[in-house]
């Protein structure tokens, strides 16, 4: 219903209401519309790309996350975070860790998101030593301020 009013009244061209409705199909587990309605949408911002990788991340659907990131023309922390996390949360521990110094490469900082996904990886890998430096790295890059 709520698509339904917004195509009625043409808001759907809106990427407010595009995002929020990315996220509801996304939330629902309806992985078809997210898609289509990503691709019909007629302005795309870092929001759009950024709530289409965490519904497919969180609809299991990993391989396409990480391509919609690597197809995604400008990132921004949350992209970095949404994709860091979706790693971790399928167990890929390593990959999420070789994100995170790719997020550096780019001259990006983490945020407190990105953070606490890296040390949740640190804790699958019993990575003592490297969830250590992450945590004394927080201060140095200023994450906490």
């Amino acid at each position: 219903q709520i698509h339904s009013l917004s195509i009625k009244t043409g808001s759907q061209f809106n990427s407010y209401v595009g995002n929020g409705l990315i996220s509801m199909y996304a939330k629902c587990n309806n992985v078809d519309d997210v898609s289509h309605l990503f691709g019909t949408m007629r302005v795309r911002d870092t929001v759009s790309w950024n709530s289409l990788i965490t519904g497919l991340s969180d609809n299991y659907m990993l391989n396409d996350a990480r391509n919609t990131f690597e197809k995604m023309p400008k990132r921004d922390v949350v992209s970095w975070s949404a994709i860091i996390s979706a790693y971790v949360q399928a167990g890929h521990g390593e990959t999420a860790l070789q994100l995170f110094l790719d997020m550096l490469a780019c001259g990006m900082k983490p945020n407190e998101s990105t953070i606490t996904s890296l040390l949740s990886a640190c804790g699958s890998l019993g990575a003592t030593k490297l969830g250590e430096q992450i945590h004394a790295l927080i201060y140095k890059l200023g994450v906490d301020s």
